[in-house]
């Protein structure tokens, strides 16, 4: 289970580091263009963790083998 939270943490700050550099390239062109793949990249960080969420609740109490 360690190893997907750091995953996920890992995914997390690239998420960060990508969406920060766009969002540098846009505001040399449109505020407006900013705000909106702002929201956007808030709903899917959101998404992101939701889903990771939903997995671990599925995952509670099952034992599961490693892969191979």
């Amino acid at each position: 289970m360690k190893y997907r939270y750091k995953r996920h943490i890992t995914n997390t700050l690239l998420y960060a580091i990508i969406i920060t550099a766009i969002m540098a390239i846009l505001r040399q062109y449109s505020h407006v263009g900013v705000i909106i793949f702002g929201v956007v990249s808030i709903l899917a960080l959101g998404a992101d963790r939701w889903v990771e969420n939903k997995y671990l609740k599925e995952v509670e109490g099952k034992i599961i083998p490693p892969k191979p």
